[in-house]
């Protein structure tokens, strides 16, 4: 494993999500997942880009496939490794997001709040206006209205994040 996949290793072990890819929601909360901890300042070096379901890294996708590969999913090397500081204070920080994720909705709930802070980041939306950043998610095949996307916003402020 280099430091790229220690780090992704550890970090989701962190907010209890192993890297898991059986399925495709599997795939899609881990890419959310790490886009969300990326955005709260936990630094590991993935690029994200807009695809169909929202901000996605081919990099992370890689990477996240390379440790599920190990015969262990790499366990005994995160086992000699720590985070930092700083990354820990700013996963404690978030660590609410995921606390959803024995819930039925939280591959919906993940996707929603990801790619409402992915437009925003990228400007591609006003973080203001729920209606609008509904209009652009419907115009991107994402069916969600603008009372979830309030609700959405919500979460992201509870949770400290900064929109520009």
């Amino acid at each position: 494993m280099n430091l790229q996949q220690t780090k992704l290793g550890l970090v989701l072990e962190s907010v209890n999500l192993p890297i898991n890819l059986n399925t495709f929601n599997d795939r899609l909360i881990l890419q959310k997942a790490v886009y969300l901890l990326q955005e709260a300042g936990v630094d590991m070096g993935y690029r994200f880009r807009w695809y169909l379901r929202g901000p996605y890294s081919s990099g992370l996708t890689e990477d996240a496939f390379s440790i599920d590969a190990l015969p262990d999913k790499g366990q005994q090397e995160l086992a000699k490794w720590e985070l930092d500081e700083s990354s820990l204070e700013r996963i404690n920080r978030v660590r609410g997001l995921f606390s959803r994720k024995q819930q039925n909705q939280f591959t919906r709930y993940v996707e929603l709040i990801a790619s409402t802070l992915f437009l925003i980041k990228t400007r591609q939306v006003l973080p203001d206006n729920p209606e609008g950043i509904s209009k652009v998610l419907k115009e991107n095949n994402k069916p969600y209205e603008a009372d979830e996307v309030s609700e959405a916003l919500e979460e992201l402020k509870k949770f400290g994040y900064a929109f520009p």
